[in-house]
């Protein structure tokens, strides 16, 4: 039969193992998310020494005293969206290029954290994933195909540009002025609307149609997502 003070150590013996294991779980739990806020999952943690964050900001309104959207010539650049669509964070692109401008149109998901601006104004209602339904406003099982992201049961759009991070839309115009470094301007949106019409630019292009005769309809367009009192930038990183 153990003594007292055996049963003391042991007790001892017992308590200090739970605090180091309890110091060690804390200290991995401090490891890592160090290590995430300095991976590309993290758009949320801003700080001096993000690339992301400082120097010139790559998109919106760069110029004055110009027709921003007066463009003559657009075509849609596959390889731009899908290198786009690979940033974390986003999970589709379309990119229109013109002779002047680059206008983007990004899908958000969950792979990455800070994507929202301000405002978290995230428009897609996913409830119907639990009704066994896909529109949980009318019971409608089907997508109108003609439409790659919708309000109900989709991937993240946000009404205005605004309502995307700083950090996103900076890494987002940094790849493409990469890719593309004629761009003069460079205007991003997640608009439910704007991205479902780049998607029928995309299938235009996927099925040989032209879409030159679009030109003047895709200059309104970009007048209205893209609206100059919109473009404010964030306040930089403390």
């Amino acid at each position: 039969m153990p003594n007292k003070l055996t049963i003391n150590m042991l007790t001892g013996i017992g308590c200090a193992a739970i605090v180091c294991t309890v110091m060690v779980l804390t200290s991995g739990c401090g490891h890592y998310e160090q290590q995430f806020r300095k991976s590309d999952h993290d758009l949320s943690s801003r700080n001096q020494n993000d690339p992301y964050t400082r120097g010139d900001r790559m998109y919106g309104y760069q110029m004055k005293g110009v027709a921003h959207h007066d463009n003559k010539r657009m075509m849609l650049s596959l390889d731009t969206g899908d290198e786009i669509g690979r940033i974390n964070g986003i999970t589709l692109a379309y990119v229109m290029l013109t002779d002047r401008n680059a206008y983007v149109g990004i899908v958000t998901d969950g792979t990455a954290t800070g994507t929202t601006g301000k405002r978290d104004a995230i428009d897609v209602n996913n409830a119907g994933e639990s009704e066994g339904v896909y529109d949980i406003k009318d019971g409608s099982s089907t997508i109108d195909p003609r439409k790659v992201v919708t309000d109900t049961n989709s991937y993240y759009t946000q009404p205005l540009p605004s309502d995307l991070s700083s950090e996103l839309k900076q890494r987002v115009a940094m790849k493409v002025r990469e890719l593309n470094p004629q761009v003069l301007e460079v205007f991003i949106s997640s608009n439910r609307d704007f991205v479902n019409q780049l998607n029928v630019y995309a299938q235009m292009k996927w099925t040989g149609k032209s879409t030159k005769g679009h030109l003047s309809d895709f200059n309104r367009m970009v007048k209205r997502y893209f609206p100059e009192n919109d473009d404010q930038p964030e306040p930089p990183a403390e």
